[in-house]
């Protein structure tokens, strides 16, 4: 918006350009999620009503389909991969056809909301129960209701089919987890146990377990074949909020409250625990090799984990080199154009630090100019390379890397021995190794970490330079450049972020319009601005003197990487999708950019109404630029 002289205000939009990669996610909660039969689709149904059909393989999004007036809460396909089902909060099954998208069937009848959906292993028989304490079978060829049963109790979270097909193991608000007959519609068995509410249940696929996930943390595995009394008590972290069963039935994957993944070895009852999200996990799947598991979670995200590798099939590994190289899944990829992977890494790379960076690297970053980069490994290991080089300068496999940032001097980590510089001649300068170090950053010669409630400045030999009580849940910050009065900008766990003054003068300035959820990158922009990432996939631009949003979106995955060159924006997330802005408006000249405000929107707001009008003649800019 400007105003003149004139007594008119023109509107116009500034626009932040921005190159973005493809569709993003789903805006809320994700909690309906299967593979299609051939493994290489990923559909999902979110809160915001959407079915999200995936590639596997990279990760974009192939078709967005709308239907449900409201959350859709399971979604499985049927075993020929032709056809998927969904549940909803708007009291609706829905039967889609997966390659085109078409919904030849609304199945209605539920009063309440429909939780769970499950095809019989024929694809005959559809079954759902909801909200208002009825099973229901439906014909999946034409919607015809088949059998309602009412199940004593409260509302039903899970409805499962025996792998042949005769029998619905169903799981809910109440004491037990009831078994019916499919021909008959009578209840054939009750597994009680000590719980009172189940959210999910799966059979294994020879039949022979029933594994039931409890709101007790506990997960009981219930032997069918030969029929056992008691079950098998697998204790979990965290409540228990989905079951899968791998392939060959040897693994039990399960999802907590707590946002991580457990891997049960059946027979050993042998645990490994992944933490992934920062929400809820609410469903899990394999895809039919056995050899992936995704996850969808109350965060809004869809991760995708190779089981054999053990580490995520999807992720952005690397943002680095000149012209910038964004190191994803597929490969590595030039974020300024669609035109997909790139055939070879940054310039002037050795084969070595490609090879180390391309198979063993978890998270890289580059020193501003290109000397020198740092790698956290899988294992949180770290290795210091200078570029071109054919060997780590330095090797640490014992590092315990959590956060990283590439200092001009080497590597700046938080990790298993606190807050620490790494030098090229293996020194570890320790910064802080009191309480838990939540972040790091650097200006100049000064390095700050903020520990407890506190950020503290040190030089590059660790000696403690000045200190400010700032708050817990400090998660992010950048000490902006070039200013009298010094100052930080610092980003929480909460996804505030706020101006803190360090001088004498000044207050503290909290920044409008934040997000949920923790920051995890920030940055330094153009003409005073401040650039914050968040786990949420989140992408903020701030006016760091006003506090003011000037723009945001939204990319599917964790922000982990923000890069600035010249006026462009480079962002990219642990999933490998990434956004570019151009910010140079933001750092044009005043008259320039007047004279394009003028050529482009020729008309002002005057009276109550838009008019168009003459620039205003007076205006130093129009005298300086007009003919």
């Amino acid at each position: 918006m400007t105003c003149s002289g004139d007594g008119g205000v023109r509107l116009w939009a500034l626009g932040v350009s921005k190159h973005q990669q493809a569709l993003t996610g789903h805006s809320g909660r994700v909690s309906g999620l299967d593979f299609s039969a051939d493994g290489t689709r990923i559909a999902t149904g979110g809160e915001d009503g959407r079915v999200l059909i995936r590639d596997v393989r990279s990760g974009a999004i192939l078709k967005q389909l709308s239907g449900h007036s409201a959350a859709i809460f399971d979604l499985e396909f049927a075993a020929t991969g032709l056809r998927f089902a969904t549940a909803s909060r708007d009291q609706t099954v829905r039967i889609w056809d997966a390659d085109t998208g078409a919904q030849p069937l609304t199945l209605a009848g539920h009063a309440a909301q429909v939780y769970s959906v499950a095809f019989q292993p024929s694809g005959t028989l559809l079954a759902s129960a909801g909200g208002d304490r009825t099973l229901r079978l439906w014909n999946s060829d034409n919607g015809a209701p088949v059998r309602t049963m009412n199940v004593p109790g409260g509302l039903l979270n899970s409805a499962r089919f025996s792998p042949d097909g005769l029998q619905l193991a169903v799981a809910g608000r109440h004491e037990a987890v009831t078994i019916w007959s499919v021909d008959s519609g009578t209840v054939v068995d009750q597994l009680q146990g000590d719980f009172k509410l189940s959210h999910d249940v799966q059979f294994s696929p020879d039949g022979r377990l029933l594994a039931v996930a409890s709101n007790d943390d506990k997960i009981r595995l219930w032997v069918r074949h030969p029929a056992q009394d008691e079950p098998i008590l697998l204790q979990q972290a965290a409540r228990v909020t989905t079951l899968a069963f791998s392939p060959d039935g040897h693994t039990l994957a399960s999802g907590g409250s707590d946002g991580a993944l457990y891997f049960w070895d059946v027979s050993t009852r042998t645990v490994r625990r992944y933490p992934r999200h920062r929400g809820y996990v609410n469903r899990i799947a394999f895809d039919p090799s056995g050899e992936r598991i995704a996850s969808a979670s109350d965060d809004g995200i869809l991760r995708l984990w190779n089981v054999a590798a053990d580490r995520p099939e999807w992720r952005g590994v690397a943002l680095v080199g000149m012209p910038l190289r964004l190191l994803t899944h597929a490969g590595w990829v030039d974020p300024d154009s669609d035109a997909g992977s790139q055939p070879h890494a940054p310039t002037g790379w050795s084969t070595e630090l490609i090879g180390v960076v391309e198979k063993n690297a978890q998270f890289v970053a580059e020193v501003s100019g290109g000397g020198h980069i740092c790698v956290q490994t899988w294992a949180a290991g770290l290795e210091l390379w200078r570029i071109g080089e054919r060997r780590a300068a330095v090797t640490d496999p014992a590092a315990g890397v959590r956060r990283l940032l590439a200092h001009p001097e080497g590597c700046l980590l938080i990790g298993a021995a606190g807050a620490q510089l790494v030098t090229f001649d293996g020194s570890a300068h320790l910064l802080a190794s009191d309480g838990d170090p939540s972040a790091i950053a650097f200006s100049g010669n000064e390095i700050l970490v903020a520990t407890g409630d506190q950020i503290v400045a040190f030089d590059s030999r660790g000696r403690r330079q000045d200190s400010w009580p700032i708050g817990v849940g400090i998660a992010a910050m950048v000490q902006p450049t070039g200013e009298q009065d010094r100052s930080l900008v610092v980003g929480y766990d909460n996804g505030d972020v706020e101006l803190f003054p360090t001088g004498a003068a000044g207050t503290r300035l909290a920044f409008d319009q934040g997000h949920s959820g923790p920051v995890t990158q920030m940055l330094e922009g153009p003409g005073g601005t401040v650039v914050v990432g968040y786990e949420s996939g989140d992408v903020g631009l701030w006016q760091r003197s006003s506090g003011k949003r000037l723009a945001s979106a939204r990319l599917h995955g964790s922000i982990s990487h923000l890069r600035l060159v010249a006026a462009r924006l480079y962002a990219a997330t642990d999933l490998g999708q990434h956004l570019t802005w151009d910010l140079s408006d933001l750092i044009r000249d005043q008259c320039e950019l007047l004279g394009q405000v003028w050529t482009q929107v020729p008309v002002v707001w005057r009276d109550g109404r838009v008019q168009r009008a003459e620039p205003d003649r007076s205006h130093r800019c129009w005298q300086g630029t007009a003919p």
